[in-house]
C-alpha cells in the first residue's frame, strides 16, 4: 500500500512470484485533527475488488503416477502420442475465463526406436489406454474437461493411463 498528500492510496496486491495481480486506487476524505490524519470517507475506483484479473496461469499435463520429470506431451515422453487429433489441450489459461481441455486417445501406442517421442533403444511399441483425466496424482479427484472460470493459479492435469503392452527390449 502507498499513498501520497493529497490523501489518495494506492493498493496493489501481488502473486506469491512478486508479479502484481491488479491495483485500485482509492481517494480518502481526510479530516485533520490535531495534526492526525483520520479517514472520514473511502471510495474506490472501481464498485468491485477482482483479483487475478489479466493474470495467466500455466496448464501443466502429466500421467498419474509418473515419477520422470517429463510431462505428457513433451519430447522424450512415451505418452507424447496420446493427443487427440484436433483435441485441445492449452497450455495457459487467463483468470476469469473457463476453459474446455479435451479427453486423450483411448488407445494410443508410442513411438517405438525412431526416437520422435521415446528415447529407448526397443524395437517394439508399448500400448496405452487412456482412463480419465484427474486433479491430483492419486487419481481421487476425477477432472471433467472444464477449468472454471473462478479457477486462479498454475494447474498440473493428471492423465490415468494403464499399460496394455510393452517394449521388446
Amino acid at each position: 500500500m502507498s499513498s501520497n498528500k493529497s490523501g489518495a492510496v494506492i493498493l496493489k496486491f501481488y502473486d506469491e512470484e512478486g508479479e502484481e495481480i491488479t491495483k485500485y486506487t482509492l481517494s480518502l476524505d481526510v479530516t485533520a485533527i490535531k495534526n492526525q490524519l483520520r479517514v472520514t470517507g473511502l471510495s474506490l475506483d472501481r464498485n468491485t475488488l477482482v483479483f487475478g484479473e489479466n493474470k495467466t496461469y500455466t496448464i501443466t499435463y502429466r500421467r498419474a503416477g509418473m515419477t520422470t520429470g517429463l510431462t505428457l506431451f513433451e519430447v522424450g515422453s512415451e505418452y507424447g502420442l496420446s493427443k487427440l487429433d484436433g483435441g485441445a489441450y492449452p497450455e495457459s489459461y487467463k483468470a476469469g475465463t473457463s476453459v474446455t481441455v479435451s479427453n486423450l486417445k483411448t488407445n494410443f501406442s508410442c513411438s517405438g526406436s525412431d526416437g520422435i517421442y521415446h528415447s529407448g533403444s526397443g524395437s517394439g511399441r508399448a500400448s496405452y489406454k487412456f482412463n480419465g483425466w484427474y486433479w491430483d496424482n492419486a487419481k481421487t479427484k476425477p477432472f471433467d474437461g472444464t477449468i472454471p472460470a473462478g479457477m486462479i493459479g498454475d494447474i498440473v492435469l493428471y492423465a490415468d493411463i494403464t499399460s496394455v503392452y510393452t517394449h521388446n527390449y
